[in-house]
């Protein structure tokens, strides 16, 4: 039955084809669109659908519930400074010119094109083999280091 988690949910932030979640409950496995969580108590949240897991996949597991949020890529967000009072510099990536920009953050809500530091912007919205200046270079690691 889909509940909502929103209690159970620190933070969300969506990188690329990559959704990530801070949940108060032990992260079990998660792929490019779906991210399972052992999780004891949900409650429901319009923006998620909670699918119970087959539980002949991972049977030591249960209670399993993938979730499966709604796409849409960060990086074509635009900059949100958010209704907060705070003054913290960040960058998002800006899609028409190709580019990390600086932009100040009030502290709250916003949405996920918010990084602290330009090289994390680069890393997760930049075109794999895009240099800064526009051109292909000539390799570099364009993926997220583990």
């Amino acid at each position: 039955m889909p509940k909502n988690i929103k209690d159970n949910v620190l933070e969300s932030r969506a990188s690329n084809s990559l959704f990530t979640f801070h949940i108060l409950a032990p992260l079990l496995l998660s792929t490019a669109n779906k991210l399972v969580v052992s999780v004891v108590d949900l409650v429901e949240q319009a923006v998620m659908t909670l699918l119970l897991s087959d539980p002949e996949a991972l049977p030591s597991l249960q209670p399993v519930f993938c979730l499966e949020p709604p796409y849409t890529d960060p990086c074509k967000l635009p900059a949100v400074r958010g209704p907060c009072k705070a003054s913290l510099h960040r960058y998002f990536y800006n899609s028409t010119s190709i580019e990390c920009e600086p932009f100040t953050y009030g502290g709250c809500q916003g949405n996920a094109n918010n990084f602290e530091t330009t090289e994390i912007c680069v890393r997760v919205c930049k075109p794999p083999g895009e240099s800064s200046d526009g051109n292909r270079s000539n390799g570099g690691d364009s993926m997220l280091g583990m």
